[in-house]
């Protein structure tokens, strides 16, 4: 789809850091497994190598073949901005467990420490292939805190938080010199 003749664009967005660490909970990630590119695990230094390697191949093609690539540095995420809440499916009963209240915010200088890692080698992708990044803090966290109240889960923002509050995304997406339809 990146590929084809009609898209002039393509932004690469994730919850990076679950990828690369065994603790995938720490990112909002709930998969309980690993991720492998071939036989090597990412959470080994030669897996992320591999990984970004792969990712910066991708990147330099599209921008090669005339594309505009963005790469959308790591969200705020894990369990201080779920709902204090965890479902647990057994074999045939779904158990919710409501936890403790959540704080309102989480220092943003903790985000950017567990971000710090992923963010550092997209960056490094970003300076060697002429992609474009978007930091995602200044819009989320711009007092130096993160509000954990846009959260609906450990690792995703809701659709009524986004559509109200976060504009990092509308240049990129949104051509200016489009007319309005």
């Amino acid at each position: 789809l990146a590929g084809s003749p009609t898209v002039d664009r393509v932004v690469y967005a994730a919850a990076w850091g679950g990828y690369f660490t065994a603790d995938k909970s720490a990112f909002g990630v709930c998969m309980r497994g690993h991720y492998y590119i071939g036989d090597t695990c990412l959470e080994r230094p030669e897996g992320a190598d591999a990984a970004f390697g792969l990712l910066e191949t991708q990147v330099a093609r599209l921008i090669a073949a005339g594309k505009r690539v963005t790469l959308v540095l790591g969200l705020p995420s894990g369990p201080g901005f779920s709902k204090g809440g965890e479902a647990v499916r057994t074999r045939s009963v779904l158990l919710i467990f409501q936890g403790f209240k959540l704080p309102q915010t989480v220092s943003r200088a903790k985000v950017e420490e567990q971000l710090r890692f992923t963010n550092r080698r997209l960056m490094d992708v970003a300076n060697r292939t002429g992609a474009a990044i978007i930091d995602p803090m200044n819009c989320l966290c711009p007092d130096g805190d993160c509000p954990t109240t846009g959260h609906i889960d450990s690792g995703h923002l809701g659709a009524k938080f986004v559509r109200a509050s976060v504009r990092f995304m509308d240049e990129t997406v949104t051509d200016a010199t489009l007319p309005e339809q």
